[in-house]
């Protein structure tokens, strides 16, 4: 079976369809007749790469030079554009079984125009922005793109959600559009748990992280505000936090919020880690943070969960897979005293965070 591969993002650009296409593609490697060719976006000039085992990324010179975590209107156009003509010299060339497409626009659009053409089916994996409704930040142009959007679905051979709630979303817009659920997957002997961890109380610090590229949809604000109660309720205590992710829209505000909150000497701005470093940092952790106000499937979510992290976490998609108290504690978008409490309560109950570690294992 012969794969085309569409995302116009793939570490380092982008988030979390970045890192799911990056371990797609990992999984994919040296699979017995498989091969897969991933048309994305460089930073710089074009290259490809080749992973060995019949994988081949190519990347396109799309004139991204900064802001790594999140695509301009204009970047996504030049990447349809090259992206577009580049798949198609690719399917003119090679043999493919299906094209599959991250992202319903651009990319599923591409698809379904390269499929037309080439008479070649095509999958799309919904991953939350290109689902109207679920980023303010395209919230004007979702009136015009929900008609290619239905058609992009409609002629698709399946469509496929990360999350229920995403899928319940993209029926707003398309009712009688059949969509497939599979959550993201990662790697549950990479992401373990730290085998010597020792309770708050014991090792004389409670630690909270939050991960996450730092754009205001994260929620990461009200994190902050949550945590600023908590250390100041007990201001004898060892508290910390850490805040792991690529710079951002709202990085500097977020550092600014931090230092009025007066937590510059109890909150670290860890910045970008790579995934030996992030995985090492949940271990640190007793706690993962996650105060999104829209999501598909969290990525950091899943890594927490398998380090056995107790989730505190809003009622965003991916929730659906936690059970509230038992090895998570989840409160509504946009509420730090509801985000406080449950901290509270962990930070007390070093059993608690035993018990729900014991559990998300």
């Amino acid at each position: 079976m012969r794969i085309l591969l569409l995302n116009y993002e793939y570490p380092p650009l982008g988030g979390g369809a970045a890192n799911a296409t990056e371990h797609i593609l990992r999984e994919f490697v040296g699979r017995k007749n498989l091969s897969v060719d991933l048309v994305t976006s460089a930073v710089g000039g074009r290259e490809q790469i080749n992973l060995g085992g019949g994988v081949r990324v190519f990347r396109l010179n799309i004139g991204k030079r900064n802001n790594l975590t999140q695509q301009s209107v204009v970047d996504l156009l030049r990447y349809s554009f090259s992206g577009y003509f580049f798949a198609d010299k690719l399917l003119s060339r090679n043999r493919y079984d299906y094209i599959h497409a991250f992202f319903g626009v651009p990319c599923g659009a591409m698809a379904r125009r390269l499929s037309r053409k080439r008479g070649v089916p095509y999958l799309v994996s919904l991953r939350g922005a290109d689902v109207p409704g679920f980023s303010d930040r395209y919230e004007r142009l979702y009136p015009f793109l929900r008609p290619l959007i239905r058609q992009v679905w409609r002629e698709a051979a399946a469509v496929v959600a990360n999350s229920a709630s995403l899928a319940d979303l993209a029926r707003e817009t398309s009712p009688e559009q059949e969509i497939k659920i599979i959550h993201n997957g990662i790697d549950t002997e990479f992401f373990r748990p730290a085998e010597d961890y020792r309770p708050p109380r014991e090792k004389g610090v409670f630690v909270v992280l939050m991960a996450g590229r730092l754009m205001r949809r994260k929620g990461f604000r009200y994190g902050l505000e949550a945590f600023a109660k908590l250390r100041d309720r007990h201001p004898g205590e060892n508290i910390k936090m850490i805040i792991a992710g690529g710079e951002g829209n709202v990085a500097a505000e977020l550092r600014r919020l931090s230092a009025s909150l007066g937590l510059s000497g109890s909150v670290l701005f860890a910045g970008h880690l790579s995934r030996e470093e992030l995985s090492r940092t949940y271990r640190k952790a007793d706690v993962f943070l996650f105060p999104s106000l829209n999501e598909g499937m969290s990525n950091n979510m899943l890594e927490a969960l398998s380090c056995g992290l107790p989730i505190v976490m809003t009622r965003v998609g991916g929730s659906e897979i936690l059970t509230d108290r038992e090895n998570a504690f989840l409160v509504d978008r946009g509420n730090p005293e509801q985000i406080f409490l449950a901290l509270e309560e962990l930070f007390a109950d070093g059993e608690k965070i035993l018990t729900m570690r014991r559990a998300n294992r």
